[in-house]
């Protein structure tokens, strides 16, 4: 498999709608997290949250195209919380894509666009109920760093590391 990149803009209409997209095609995700099917501003929402401190040029949102197709996205801050740290703050693929080993083989772009941040660190909050999350961010050499309340989801925020 070979996922190729496509970096999504807030301020273009077919970007917002294909990450969209990509939400309602993994409306588990959402029920699991949130307790709730995906609202139709849930893709402006992972365009306009910023960890505190950060502004737009600081978050990386891009595509995983597979056969020309998006299939998933990821949106990776950098220098967050600290300058050496890149911050996931989700990755995910359509249902029919995900246990493809997509997971797997977008870590490795994140990877290399943290080191070319200068980044030797990568963290991501997994809550806690998303069991099939915090597998996979485990058997990838994540570790739990500490736990946390996030308004607006189901359970507490798990943050895991990993060093690159």
């Amino acid at each position: 498999m070979v996922l190729t990149l496509h970096p999504l803009h807030a301020n273009q209409t077919g970007d917002v709608a294909a990450l969209q997209q990509i939400l309602e095609d993994a409306p588990a995700y959402s029920y699991l997290v949130k307790g709730r099917p995906p609202l139709p501003t849930d893709a402006e929402d992972v365009f306009n949250d910023l960890p505190p401190g950060l502004s737009a040029p600081d978050k990386w949102v891009t595509g995983f195209m597979f056969n020309d197709q998006m299939v998933g996205f990821v949106d990776v801050c950098k220098g967050y919380p600290e300058v050496h740290i890149a911050y996931i703050g989700l990755l995910i693929f359509a249902e029919k894509y995900q246990g493809r080993g997509f997971g797997r083989e977008a870590l490795e772009h994140i990877h290399t666009l943290a080191r070319s941040w200068g980044c030797r660190t990568i963290r991501a909050a997994v809550i806690e109920n998303n069991m099939r999350a915090l597998t996979f961010w485990k058997k990838e050499g994540f570790g739990q760093l500490y736990r946390k309340t996030i308004k607006g989801y189901i359970g507490d925020a798990i943050i895991m590391e990993t060093h690159i």
